[in-house]
């Protein structure tokens, strides 16, 4: 097997020695390939920062004429259903790459889609003119069916997709275009290292949290919950884990206590320490909330 570039993520060219064997040609179909894939990065990159202008019309909320214009510069059709797709990438090798190639991977299995991907380094935007056969439901579908698989690619870095709801026609985007940046940062605050949250999702509680500040997220949920932080490192135990699976399970002591796989009276004494740690009463709703949201609060 030779490396096809020197990224990790670059791939590799599969050599099975037959008659005649020429590993000097090898090398050279390899070194050609790392090149051709290269330079596809680099032009898409172009296109990206090319496209970044139609990105600020639809922001600045330009006169639907000239947005129409430059749509069909673009080669989407302003009468047509829009969807936006943004993508937030931070400190992966490729963020840029792999959030384009995770994306394109769902659009290429609906031929009659079109799209136009501005952004750079740090993010993504993506406007989609869906196919007959996808739309909004199906898109999510198809690209949470993902993550999982192209996970491994991030290389420790995140990204983090909204996806806003369906625009009827161009008139609509700069909703659709608000809608995904929200969602995305929603999705930021999830611990996965590829994450997705639609439109849907933003009459959540979280989305209070995505437009709070990063440190200011940090604080809240190391003085919530610092303590029981504490306890498990010096313990080996797992006090943080207990609190976050009771609370999403509303509360309810043996489906909690199933799905942590230990008996009703251990989750017991396992609640009972936390209260007594975070000075917190598991018993009113206010406190179950400031607890739950400390416990969505991702850290870094």
């Amino acid at each position: 097997m030779l490396p096809i570039g020197r990224r990790s993520a670059g791939g590799g060219l599969l050599v099975v020695r037959g008659e005649p064997a020429d590993p000097e040609a090898a090398e050279q179909t390899a070194e050609l390939l790392a090149l051709g894939g290269a330079r596809r990065d680099e032009r898409r990159r172009t296109e990206q920062r090319f496209h970044a202008d139609l990105v600020e019309l639809i922001e600045q909320a330009a006169p639907p004429a000239t947005l129409a214009t430059r749509l069909r510069t673009a080669g989407l059709d302003p009468t047509a259903p829009f969807l936006v797709l943004t993508a937030l990438t931070r400190g992966a090798l490729r963020p840029w790459d792999l959030a384009a190639d995770l994306a394109e991977s769902v659009l290429d299995e609906s031929p009659d889609t079109r799209t136009v991907v501005a952004g750079g380094e740090h993010g993504l935007t993506l406007l989609i003119s869906p196919g007959p056969t996808l739309d909004e439901t199906a898109l999510a579908h198809l690209l949470d069916a993902r993550l999982a698989r192209f996970e491994p690619a991030a290389e420790g870095g995140r990204i983090a997709f909204g996806l806003g709801s369906t625009a009827p026609d161009a008139t609509g985007l700069a909703r659709a275009l608000e809608e995904s940046r929200h969602a995305a940062r929603l999705a930021a605050l999830r611990p996965a290292r590829l994450a997705l949250v639609t439109a849907r999702a933003l009459d959540s509680h979280l989305l209070l949290l995505a437009g709070v500040p990063a440190e200011v997220r940090a604080s809240y949920r190391r003085r919530l919950l610092g303590p029981l932080q504490e306890y498990d490192t010096e313990h080996g135990a797992d006090l943080v884990h207990t609190l976050t699976v009771f609370l999403e399970h509303n509360g309810a002591w043996r489906t909690a206590a199933t799905a942590l796989h230990i008996h009703v009276s251990t989750l017991h004494y396992r609640i009972g320490r936390i209260q007594h740690l975070t000075g917190r009463d598991l018993s009113t709703a206010r406190d179950r909330v400031d607890l739950y949201l400390a416990c969505a609060i991702d850290t870094p």
